[in-house]
């Protein structure tokens, strides 16, 4: 088992996490597409090109990546680095780990490379490494109340751009902490590395701050404030409702101020977002209107073709695929898709929307392209392997399904026995059904798994006693469909 020595500090977000991927080990062994999946790492970009999501700057931000969505990226890192090392990594702690790199080597040993960690000399006073030195020197700096909130804001907002949270929170803590009263842009920003972070009801005091303050701070925070309660919140917290009332509010105000290029755009996004809820309202027809008129406003302004226009062309044709207008919804989505060719996302929903009208053919090409583009979506894993298994292409639908597995779908391990099973692979389900049965959640998924083990098992010893076996099933799972159907049907062939 090869060993790594990581220099860390419980102070600086991601400095073992920096240590560990410079490494000749690691580095040399990460190909190009996962080079993005480490920008919340490395802060800096990779020399690979890059959707227009990915290639957003500090600022100018519309698209944020989540904490899960970057755990996603190096959980599937972790699955590249178990392929090369199936031993393991040894790594050798000098210092004590963030949070940050406790989530970074988890993610790691997620996608099954085998960690572990081993402490060191505990002797990393000062980091080495030039990010870390100056995240250190930005904490001091605010600690002492010696950098302006505008300074810190832009620091948080390049931090966000790369998708790290975990920096931007910790800073944001220590500006709480340190006596400062943020205006609305630094409270913006502290908000959001809090949301990105799962921490919504801190997010949404921060943006309470500047609620009632009137003009478009105001607006902006009331959008902010919806967005929370329709999509940020936790489950027992959403409330389409709350989130419509600000959303009208906010656009009151932007209603009766100067009509300026920021004006404008927040208008396109306040209606974007009320477009969303009357989407999950069955307003289809409202919900299209609202959209197709930010679309016209956009293509008039500097934001015609960039990210922001193919946030609505893409939410447009999800409306008009509900609508019943099947040749609008596709074109839309296509636009969305050709005018960000590098964001898969926008791939899947094309090879979701096309698999429903049974275009299968350019449903798998389009599910191909999203997960080549970004092999850590599990979700596209699993409808490229739905697709193939509709075209009778078995080979494609288990490797899909495989891929999907390997990074933590459970459900696609089941997929991936029930096709197995169906292909007669009956040494294939043997080496993974207890792996799948212990992944799974509900009873009726584990005991069908563990249903579909002993079929294999049978086909392969022919000796064993089918019936004796699932009464052992049954007395494991007394409430399962799946096995009291089973056993029913074996006892109606003995009888």
């Amino acid at each position: 088992m090869p060993s790594i020595s990581v220099k860390a500090s419980s102070r600086i977000p991601f400095s073992g996490a920096r240590s560990f991927v410079a490494h000749p080990l690691v580095v040399n062994m990460i190909g190009d597409e996962c080079a993005v999946y480490l920008r919340s790492v490395s802060h800096s970009s990779p020399g690979v090109e890059l959707s227009l999501s990915d290639a957003q700057t500090p600022g100018d931000q519309l698209r944020f990546y989540t904490k899960e969505r970057v755990i996603r990226g190096l959980v599937y890192i972790g699955d590249q680095l178990a392929g090369q090392y199936e031993d393991g990594i040894t790594v050798e702690v000098d210092g004590a780990l963030s949070e940050a790199d406790h989530d970074f080597f988890a993610a790691l040993e997620s996608g099954g490379l085998l960690l572990e960690l081993e402490p060191g000399r505990q002797s990393y006073a000062r980091p080495l490494e030039e990010e870390d030195a100056a995240f250190e020197r930005t904490t001091i700096l605010i600690e002492k109340q010696q950098l302006d909130e505008s300074s810190i804001a832009h620091e948080l907002d390049r931090l966000l751009a790369y998708g790290d949270s975990w920096s931007a929170v910790q800073l944001a803590r220590t500006v709480g902490e340190s006596g400062y009263e943020p205006g609305p842009k630094l409270a913006t920003s502290m908000a959001l590395a809090y949301g990105l972070q799962g921490d919504s009801g801190e997010a949404e005091r921060l943006f309470k701050i500047w609620e009632d303050e009137g003009g478009i701070e105001a607006a902006r925070a009331k959008y902010s404030l919806a967005m929370m309660y329709a999509r940020h919140h936790p489950t027992g917290r959403l409330d389409d409702h709350a989130a419509g009332r600000y959303l009208q509010e906010a656009h009151e105000i932007l209603t009766d101020l100067e009509q300026t290029k920021a004006v404008v755009y927040e208008t396109v996004f306040n209606r974007n977002g009320y477009a969303l809820l009357l989407f999950r309202w069955g307003r289809y027809d409202e919900a299209a209107s609202l959209l197709e008129h930010g679309i016209a406003i956009l293509g008039e302004t500097e934001w015609d073709g960039q990210l922001h226009q193919t946030v609505l062309l893409n939410n447009l044709g999800r409306v008009y695929g509900a609508l019943g207008r099947p040749d609008d919804a596709e074109r839309t989505l296509r636009q969305a898709a050709l005018l960000d060719p590098l964001f898969a996302e926008y791939w899947q929903d094309l090879a979701s929307f096309l698999c429903d009208h049974e275009q299968l053919e350019e449903a798998f090409a389009a599910a191909t392209e999203a997960r080549k583009l970004d092999p850590a979506i599990t979700g596209a894993h699993e409808l490229y392997a739905y697709i193939s298994e509709r075209l009778g292409r078995t080979d494609a639908a288990v490797d899909g399904y495989t891929a999907a597995w390997t990074l933590g779908s459970a459900q696609a391990g089941l997929a991936l026995l029930r096709l197995l099973s169906d292909s007669d692979r009956h040494v294939d389900v043997l080496e993974i059904w207890r792996r799948v049965a212990a992944s799974l959640e509900s009873i009726e998924d584990r005991s069908e798994a563990e249903l579909i083990g002993l079929e294999a098992a049978s086909f392969a010893d022919p000796e064993i006693d089918i019936f004796d076996n699932l009464l052992a099933l049954q007395a494991k799972y007394p409430e399962s469909a799946i096995v009291t159907e089973n056993l029913m049907a074996a006892r109606s062939r003995i009888s």
